[in-house]
């Protein structure tokens, strides 16, 4: 029995995204033809696999990269049939029949249909596949790849919270019920910023970036394709009974790749608010700049290696620096100025800690305050860069390492003069080989380290005539800011008003470590594939 048990679970929980090709070769009288050579090359790598078709003519190919393939077809007696440029996408079950004319083998036909138009007939998986052609297309606000998973037919937005980070629902499930994977191994890597744990713990949340982004999974000009399955997949999927969203990064090729862009928004081209200008509040900043660049090619040492047809790169990086203006003014309680003078030391040095007030006080205000009104902007930056190398180790072994690392950090003004400051930084290292052990077993293997840590510090800033005191002064002899936060409250707030509250130093760091180890067998016996695997 524990062996029974052991095969079911292996079975269940292999987690590779491959591609599988499979269909029947015929002569003219629907008669099948037996021995004949099947050859799919992939038109990026040039590696090449063959078989033959059995008794019944069927032929099939499991485990195979998403890409760009061609096929040739040959029988002695028969006209050889070749179809160029056929597209196979991340887990695509893809049946394809041939028919060969009676002839000499050396006359050739040519099939023109287009690839994109395959229908997948061996699979009754509700899935919706987004490729680079349509991600390079549409344009992304934000340049997060969450933009097109709402175009998907049963996914539902959940607004976004600190219970429920920036997710979506797939019929009707829990928001944190979905996969994430990226290059076949776990992306749900998520930790939090705050010492409340919610949808954060256990990865049950993909590797956001502070602020909700994709960009730490992989940058958009870094996705080849994606797909997201809602229901009715195979056993292999497993984790989470959500939607199960599978990325699969570019490769480089025998071409080179370059591309730099920046995307600019500036409030220079803005009037000002019209409720900020009738309550002489300047006009707030708006900075957007989206910048980056993606290479890719061969690696090419002169006079020392030519990795054309073997050995490839592509690296991709993007930055985020955005400055946005928050709707309302900000408004709080500060000591008032005769209360600064009047004050002794050290008394006198706490209060200078918050910005001179520039409004008067009104009624049901705390006494011996006035009010400090300021319009604001949040600075968010964020930063994402990932190496990814192939190699082809021969005709029957192919080999990839990707390296990705994605810090992000977003301020917001929480009192007078203190910032709370949120970080998180996502560091990801895969590898990942395919051997073809024969025509009919195929073998795919991951490994992937993953290291998150997220930041949640209070900070204090000298605006405004603020002038922050020394921490000898408020920390005690045996803390320091680097493990500890004292908090200065002086006074309440009414309403929308801010208190005169003054927080400084570090409040949590959150780790989130993964080691995933996924293999996946694929063996064909006639007309039946049998897959094995192991998610740890």
């Amino acid at each position: 029995m524990k062996v029974v048990l052991l095969f079911i679970i292996l079975v269940f929980i292999s987690q590779v995204r491959a591609s599988t090709l499979s269909g029947f070769v015929l002569d003219t009288r629907n008669a099948p033809i037996s021995e004949a050579t099947v050859q799919i090359t992939n038109q990026l790598s040039n590696q090449i696999f063959s078989t033959k078709t059995d008794k019944d003519g069927f032929y099939i190919f499991a485990q195979l990269e998403p890409g760009l393939y061609k096929i040739i077809v040959k029988k002695d007696g028969f006209q050889t049939a070749i179809r160029d440029s056929i597209f196979l996408s991340i887990a695509s079950n893809i049946k394809l029949d041939f028919v060969l004319e009676v002839g000499s083998i050396n006359e050739i036909v040519i099939v023109k249909e287009s690839s994109r138009e395959l229908v997948e007939t061996n699979s009754a998986a509700v899935s919706t596949l987004i490729d680079r052609k349509f991600i390079e297309n549409l344009p992304l606000n934000g340049r997060s790849f969450h933009s097109l998973i709402e175009l998907v037919p049963g996914i539902a937005l959940i607004p976004s919270s600190i219970e429920s980070p920036g997710q979506f629902s797939v019929n009707g499930q829990r928001s944190n019920a979905n996969y994430f994977s990226v290059d076949g191994v776990s992306a749900n890597v998520d930790t939090s910023t705050n010492f409340q744990f919610y949808q954060q713990a256990a990865g049950t949340l993909p590797g956001l970036s502070v602020f909700g982004g994709t960009t730490p999974l992989a940058s958009i000009d870094a996705i080849e394709e994606f797909r997201v399955t809602t229901s009715s997949y195979e056993a292999e999927y497993g984790r989470q009974p959500g939607g199960q969203i599978q990325v699969i990064t570019r490769r480089g090729s025998n071409r080179f790749t370059f591309t730099a862009f920046n995307y600019i928004r500036n409030d220079i081209f803005d009037a000002n608010d019209f409720f900020d200008n009738k309550n002489g509040i300047q006009r707030r900043k708006l900075r957007q700049n989206d910048f980056g660049f993606i290479v890719g090619g061969p690696i090419i040492l002169p006079f020392l290696y030519d990795g054309r047809n073997k050995t490839f790169f592509f690296t991709s990086y993007e930055g985020l620096r955005l400055t946005q203006p928050q709707p309302g003014a900000f408004v709080a309680n500060v000591p008032s100025m005769s209360l600064r003078q009047a004050a002794p030391e050290p008394f006198r040095t706490v209060l200078r800690a918050f910005p001179i007030p520039n409004a008067p006080r009104q009624t049901g205000d705390p006494t011996d305050t006035e009010r400090y009104v300021i319009g604001l902007s949040y600075p968010s930056r964020s930063d994402s860069f990932s190496l990814r190398v192939d190699q082809k180790l021969s005709d029957k072994i192919n080999f990839f390492g990707r390296y990705s690392q994605s810090p992000s950090s977003q301020e917001f003004r929480a009192f007078p003069s203190q910032n709370n400051f949120y970080e998180k930084h996502l560091r990801s290292f895969t590898m990942g080989s395919t051997q073809v052990l024969s025509s009919r077993v195929t073998n795919d293997f991951r490994f992937n380290y993953s290291y998150n840590e997220g930041l949640f510090e209070f900070q204090g800033i000298e605006i405004d005539g603020a002038i922050l005191p020394p921490d000898s002064l408020i920390f005690p002899s045996f803390v320091s800011r680097k493990n500890a936060a004292v908090s200065l409250q002086l006074s309440t707030g009414t309403g929308t008003v801010r208190p005169a509250n003054l927080t400084q130093g570090k409040t949590t760091a959150t780790k989130q470590r993964q080691i995933n180890i996924v293999n996946s067998l694929s063996i064909v016996l006639d007309k039946h594939q049998l897959k094995f695997g192991i998610d740890l």
